[in-house]
């Protein structure tokens, strides 16, 4: 349609000036036209718009990973989240879309068209920007998850959630063991508290096909070196159970139960209770032996302080009756 800006080419424009010397009139004349576009093409004519929809979110997903414009970054994320309304205010438009290439079923085009790639390119920005940018994209992420949650269908739910696992998968985790632990310490550490909080906010259809990866993921967090990551994984399974436990079938308990045995398995300072001074099993080949003697030798010393004990007690009666007959 006529005034229908070219998302495609902007795209483009924009991940090439990415890889080039920072040129802000470029940025910021991309960030008003897309601005535009979206508050004003997309509110009036949506249904006609929705072919550009995808490529409109990808292009501020680029704008977002721009690290040479952090407030481009933070309004580029602002209208990824106004894009989340147009989903939701005009999910039979996105239903009633077609195309020659997408054989999708007209009750998954609102996520293949809308939900996914909103969602998808928040995901990217937390997995390639820096800690202000990520964690502002992670919160928008799961403030949309709090908000049209209710809409969304089970295997949407599966989709969404294989996607926000990778936020701790150890191949995309920094290689830097520095900047490894400030991602456990603060991405890992809020994308797990968010997780848990949106797994109570809709336990009905997510307690069937994803608390087995919730608690698996817990249970990774709490073997991590990284004790605040660590810490974190207990508090959010004791969340869970405090909060959804009166809705626990007897086979929920049986999983929630397996989940803390493992947890205390792994946790345990089995080193600690095995510990033998230095040395001592150098002089010992069997500890059994050793045993053996410690036992012998405790047994010899009592026997012989009982028998000091009877003579010392035999020697004082002798001497209480000899003051006795004095005194008679």
């Amino acid at each position: 349609m006529a005034g229908m800006y070219d998302f495609k080419n902007n795209v483009k424009t924009v991940s090439r000036n990415r890889c080039e010397p920072p040129r802000k009139r470029g940025v910021e004349t991309g960030t008003t036209h897309t601005d535009t576009t979206l508050l004003n093409t997309f509110q009036q004519h949506f249904a006609a718009a929705i072919d550009s929809f995808q490529d409109a979110v990808k292009c501020l997903s680029e704008f977002v990973c721009n690290a040479a414009f952090p407030d481009t970054s933070m309004e580029a994320i602002r209208l990824i989240r106004h894009c989340a309304k147009y989903v939701s205010e005009r999910p039979q438009a996105l239903r009633e879309y077609t195309s020659d290439d997408m054989n999708v079923a007209p009750g998954d085009r609102v996520w293949v068209r809308g939900w996914f790639p909103i969602l998808f390119e928040l995901s990217c920005i937390i997995n390639r920007c820096q800690l202000d940018v990520r964690t502002r994209g992670l919160t928008v992420m799961f403030e949309i998850m709090k908000s049209y949650g209710l809409t969304f269908e089970k295997h949407w739910w599966h989709d969404l959630f294989r996607i926000v696992f990778r936020i701790f998968d150890n191949m995309k985790l920094p290689e830097q063991q520095t900047e490894k632990t400030e991602w456990m310490t603060t991405t890992c550490n809020h994308a797990l508290y968010a997780i848990c909080d949106v797994f109570t906010q809709f336990y009905e259809p997510l307690s069937e096909i994803l608390l087995a990866d919730i608690f698996t993921q817990l249970q990774w967090c709490v073997r991590q070196d990284n004790e605040q990551l660590a810490r974190s994984g207990t508090n959010c399974l004791e969340n869970l159970v405090i909060l959804n436990g009166e809705k626990f079938s007897p086979e929920v308990w049986q999983i929630t139960c397996a989940c803390m045995l493992e947890i205390f398995q792994n946790t345990s300072p089995h080193a600690l209770l095995t510990w033998r001074p230095a040395g001592q099993d150098e002089e010992t080949a069997d500890g059994k032996h050793l045993d053996a003697d410690f036992d012998s030798v405790s047994q010899s010393s009592y026997d012989r302080a009982l028998s000091e004990r009877g003579h010392s007690q035999m020697s004082s009666d002798d001497t209480w009756k000899g003051k006795s007959s004095a005194n008679w």
